[in-house]
Order: structure tokens, then sequence, then C-alpha cells
């Protein structure tokens, strides 16, 4: 059931992580579970989609032409 409403486009993701994550936080069987950090499941609500633009076309770059920011 879970993964029906993680892909329905009809789901808010934000809420869905949220519910995720606290059913998760409740259920003896998920003890241990590891949860990643909020930035790395919605980057898109920390980064901006021109940052995010910049990082992309750096990475597709040989490392030693990339753009150093000090």
């Amino acid at each position: 059931m879970g993964s029906v409403c993680r892909d329905s486009e009809m789901i808010n993701p934000q809420l869905w992580i949220f519910a995720f994550a606290s059913t998760a936080l409740e259920r003896p069987d998920m003890k241990g579970f590891r949860m990643p950090a909020f930035v790395e499941i919605c980057p898109d609500m920390f980064i901006t989609p021109a940052v995010s633009r910049i990082a992309q076309q750096q990475a597709q770059l040989p490392a030693q032409d990339r753009v150093k920011s000090s």
C-alpha cells in the first residue's frame, strides 16, 4: 500500500515522506532503520533549479575542468 501511495500523483511527496518516517520510528520491526537526510530525499526543497542545472553541467565535465570554489 505504501508504494501505491508513493507512486500516486495525488499524494503530496513531502507528506508521504513524513508519514513514512513517522511510521518507521514507531514500528518495532524497523528498529535500526537509517533514514536518509531530508536534503537527500527532497533536494529541490533546498536547492534552486538554477543551482541544480549548474551542478549537473559541472558533473558532466572532467574533474580537472570543473569550476573550483573556495
